[in-house]
């Protein structure tokens, strides 16, 4: 450690950043050949077989570090380097004079008519991070209706937990007679392990309302699960979660995401990520005219800073859209080139003056 040196961190992290860039590369073929794969089977071509071979050649999906996950590999060394001095392992802490690129917050994109034509066509995602519209929404929950965790998903939608914070939601902590539910713990996925732990930040430890309809499909929820529990009979585990397996047993959060995917997929909608449905909540919620300090209480943000940076870009657009819709429903949607070409008519003759 007496040789560590800020060189070596910063060698490290160029190495980190070259891994990424051939990840997102990786990543970038494999989304292009999936496309590719799927249009041959719309159009019944043997082409997909072709294209099966090439996936199977490419490596798997991969998350690449960002700019962020650097920024907080640097954080985690200069804590363990600052601890270490007083020991004393080492006089300086190198980490403090690595330079990275800042980090920066992708921006939601709401999946509107134009950008869905085009994903349809090529397979080209605006920005990472993705929202539904409210119509979009509403089909994939019309379709996750047949899910057995339909619950799961109809309160991440509705209500913005975080998918640790759901999967860990336990049964004392939610009040149907009341319509609450409260946010203490979340189950935390490291590499594919998992344990429980407590919400990401102080302001995560929450209470969260709930409107009728969520509550009616919870009690709905929960019965089917008491049902599930006699059936299995004695070797039911009790977890005291309020989503679980049909064994009683705690769900992996990758696998809930897999069947987010899965649900999407079938409802013919463009790809949006579990933890996107949160971002469609506050979304939505700015969009109904709900203010940024109750939308910061629903998701749990420790600043509000964060959820107006986050949002204001998505929500702006989500508002041009409702208008333009509200237009055309209305009939109202004249094009522009019509209306310019209009000429003014003269004003109505009131008592012999114009």
């Amino acid at each position: 450690m007496d040789k560590l040196r800020a060189a070596h961190v910063q060698a490290m992290f160029a190495a980190i950043e070259d891994a990424s860039a051939d990840i997102i590369d990786s990543n970038a073929a494999r989304h292009a050949t999936l496309h590719a794969i799927r249009t041959a089977r719309k159009a019944g071509d043997r082409a997909a077989a072709a294209g099966q071979a090439a996936l199977a050649k490419l490596p798997p999906f991969r998350r690449p570090a960002g700019t962020t996950t650097r920024q907080r590999i640097r954080a985690t060394l200069r804590s363990a380097l600052t601890d270490a001095i007083p020991q004393p392992l080492v006089e300086v802490n190198v980490a403090r004079h690595v330079k990275l690129a800042a980090a920066t917050r992708p921006k939601p994109r709401l999946w509107i008519d134009e950008p869905v034509a085009r994903w349809r066509k090529t397979g080209e995602r605006p920005s990472p991070v993705m929202v539904w519209t409210a119509a979009r929404t509403q089909e994939y929950l019309q379709r996750a209706v047949r899910h057995r965790l339909h619950a799961l998903f109809h309160l991440i939608a509705l209500t913005g937990p975080r998918r640790g914070e759901a999967c860990g939601l336990r049964s004392v902590d939610v009040d149907l007679d009341a319509g609450t539910l409260t946010v203490a713990q979340q189950i935390v996925q490291l590499g594919w392990d998992t344990h429980t732990d407590t919400p990401k930040s102080e302001a995560g430890n929450r209470v969260i309302a709930l409107d009728p309809t969520t509550t009616a499909i919870l009690i709905a929820h929960r019965e089917r699960q008491a049902a599930e529990r006699v059936d299995h009979g004695p070797g039911w585990v009790d977890t005291g979660l309020v989503f679980t397996d049909t064994d009683g047993a705690t769900l992996h959060p990758a696998w809930v995401t897999s069947q987010h995917t899965c649900l999407a997929r079938e409802a013919g909608l463009p790809p949006v990520r579990l933890h996107d449905l949160r971002h469609g909540t506050a979304t939505h919620a700015r969009a109904a005219g709900v203010d940024l300090r109750t939308v910061q209480a629903m998701l749990g943000h420790s600043s509000l800073t964060i959820t107006a940076d986050t949002y204001t870009t998505v929500v702006d657009e989500a508002l041009h859209t409702a208008a333009a819709s509200l237009a055309s429903h209305l009939g109202t949607g004249t094009p522009i080139r019509q209306i310019r070409r209009r000429r003014p008519t003269a004003a109505p003759t009131v008592h012999g003056r114009r």
